[in-house]
């Protein structure tokens, strides 16, 4: 395994936090527990300071896989408006942002 931010985040940020909590968060029930709001509202500030670091074209999903998304200009499912993570990785034209 790659010690890439991506893994770093997925393993260390994002999943060990829903086994820790436990309850709903260690389920695929866990939109139902608060907590995994305020996880994940956690993890998007995490991205974006190291988007701000290092731009926002420099995290590049895995490729060699037919479930994922393989570039940054593929369109995301299930989304039918055409978004890419290359549309969606500047959170400016999205109107919020961190404070």
């Amino acid at each position: 395994m790659s010690n890439s931010y991506r893994n770093r985040n997925e393993i260390d940020l994002h999943n060990r936090v829903h086994n820790f909590v436990g309850g709903h968060m260690g389920t695929r029930e866990a939109p139902n527990d608060p907590v995994f709001w305020l996880h994940h509202c956690n993890i998007d500030r995490l991205w974006w300071l190291w988007q701000g670091s290092r731009g926002t074209d420099t995290y590049q999903p895995r490729t060699g896989t037919t479930s994922g998304v393989v570039d940054n200009t593929e369109t995301m499912r299930p989304f039918a408006d055409g978004s890419t993570p290359l549309s969606v990785s500047d959170i400016g034209p999205l109107a919020y942002s961190y404070a």
